[in-house]
């Protein structure tokens, strides 16, 4: 099976995972931490803790709270390692769940004030780790990248979420968002890539949203690049993009194909589920047919019965009716001999 072949049987478990089944809630909607709501894939979760494992961060700044499911889980991972604390930021004031490792901030994302709140929530953090859940426009995530970027510290990650919408490759009808802007902000800013490690385990609802500081002068230029001179650079982008853009057309060629063979799959199970449901039903009414037929039966047998008892009666009436004269004829009988007897005496 090809690469490309793969990526299709994952983005479309991927859909479905995400989107949930016909008339049903979308899966991850349906997602808990000890009890409390948490909107994420548990695939990626496992990914959070082995990052906070590696990396056992002193602060990892959140926003986008919500239910405080997921600030909930990364504190319980916390305990496990024994260190971190989690900075939260959201503008709903709601109830959620307490825990010492966790500072809910109420405000924007994006407020310089809130953002030195949730840095001064621990005292000098020599690790930092930043979770961007809030707001998912562009525009938004774009600021929060441009704002958070400098506070991670090197080798720690910068982690997007929802990079998965606009068709990446769910919510297709969202517009440009969490992967657009990370897409721009690698353009500018060669302190960070995408750490493609951290999807391993397949589905994950943040593609090319692991974003690793492998270096903290933000505009710093790889020494590989300095190297080439930049015809050689531009002809080997050129290169790279003519690649992608191939593999992207066949990827497009053998989604499409897939699509019509899987309507193709869903016409005739739709036809078999039609034929099936008609065969049932005439199979119900002959079954009701059959069940008043032996009513009937059951009712001629009975009523035949009955007239089998009245002609038996019939029949003893006549057979009695027929041996009245015999019977008359046998008392003359006895009488004219009874006569005959007396006058002789």
């Amino acid at each position: 099976m090809s690469q490309t072949q793969s990526q299709i049987i994952i983005d479309e478990f991927h859909k479905l995972y995400y989107n949930g089944r016909e008339d049903a809630a979308k899966t991850f909607e349906q997602t808990t931490w000890l009890g409390v709501s948490c909107l994420k894939c548990p695939l990626d979760l496992w990914i959070y803790q082995e990052i906070i494992h590696d990396l056992k961060p002193d602060l990892i700044i959140e926003t986008g709270t919500y239910h405080g499911g997921s600030a909930l889980y990364l504190a319980s991972i916390c305990d496990a390692v024994g260190s971190g604390h989690i900075a939260t930021i959201d503008i709903m004031d709601i109830e959620r769940p307490s825990h010492d490792r966790v500072s809910y901030l109420l405000g924007s994302s994006t407020d310089p004030t809130i953002i030195q709140q949730a840095i001064n929530s621990v005292s000098e953090p020599k690790v930092i780790l930043v979770i961007l859940d809030s707001d998912h426009s562009k525009a938004h995530v774009r600021e929060e990248l441009r704002l958070y970027a400098p506070l991670v510290t090197e080798g720690s990650y910068l982690i997007v979420e929802d990079t998965n919408i606009n068709g990446h490759p769910v919510g297709l009808s969202l517009g440009e968002g969490p992967y657009e802007a990370v897409s721009d902000f690698l353009k500018d800013n060669t302190a960070y890539s995408a750490d493609y490690s951290q999807e391993k385990l397949l589905l994950t609802f943040n593609p090319r949203g692991f974003l690793k500081k492998t270096n903290s002068l933000p505009h710093s230029i790889p020494l590989a690049a300095k190297q080439l001179p930049s015809e050689e650079t531009g002809a080997l982008t050129s290169a790279i993009e003519s690649a992608h853009s191939v593999e992207l057309e066949q990827y497009r060629s053998e989604f499409k194909l897939m699509n019509k063979n899987l309507a193709e799959i869903r016409e005739r199970s739709s036809n078999h589920a039609l034929r099936a449901s008609k065969a049932e039903n005439q199979l119900k009414q002959s079954t009701e047919k059959l069940q008043d037929l032996s009513i009937t039966l059951e009712q001629q047998k009975t009523k035949l019965q009955q007239q089998k008892t009245k002609l038996q009666q019939q029949k003893t009436k006549l057979e009695y009716i027929n041996s009245l004269p015999t019977i008359k004829f046998i008392f003359l009988i006895k009488r004219t001999v009874l006569k005959i007897k007396n006058s002789l005496f």
